[in-house]
């Protein structure tokens, strides 16, 4: 690939899905084509009997003037450096009822809470807040990496 070439970057997928697990070391790269389930090496499980981590894989995609795929971008290629923000907002989501029964609005609007525990909906999103990270472990700004997951 000729990075000349590039005149735009995007990065795949778009979205990453982690799940936590109280494996303190072990974890396996989540799907990365649709329908096709991972299978880590071992099982979802380490020896101890402790649920794998499931993370996220990103990658930086090249694109030419005419919109085509030129390739990815590795760290061969270019600096690469990210920002990502994590939050858990599944709490604050309707509660769904299903495809076949209508959603009623509560008496006063908005929609059934998915959490009891939380009718406010507004107070359930987790943010934890930016976290940073690069290509090479030694451009790693201070606090980046791994947090949590």
């Amino acid at each position: 690939m000729n990075l000349d070439d590039v005149v735009r970057c995007e990065i795949h997928p778009s979205l990453g899905i982690a799940r936590v697990g109280n494996s303190p070391t072990e974890f396996f790269i989540g799907p990365e084509v649709p329908g096709v389930p991972p299978q880590p090496a071992g099982g979802f499980k380490d020896a101890e009997g402790r649920v794998k981590r499931q993370v996220a894989r990103f990658r930086v995609y090249g694109y030419g003037a005419d919109g085509t795929v030129l390739g990815e971008l590795t760290p061969e290629h270019a600096e690469i450096s990210w920002t990502v923000e994590l939050a858990n907002t599944k709490g604050a989501w309707f509660k769904f009822v299903g495809c076949v029964r209508p959603v009623v609005p509560r008496r006063g609007g908005g929609l059934p809470a998915r959490s009891r525990r939380a009718p406010d909906a507004a107070a359930v999103p987790l943010h934890a807040g930016e976290s940073g990270g690069a290509s090479r472990p030694d451009l790693q700004p201070a606090g980046a990496g791994r947090r949590g997951l």
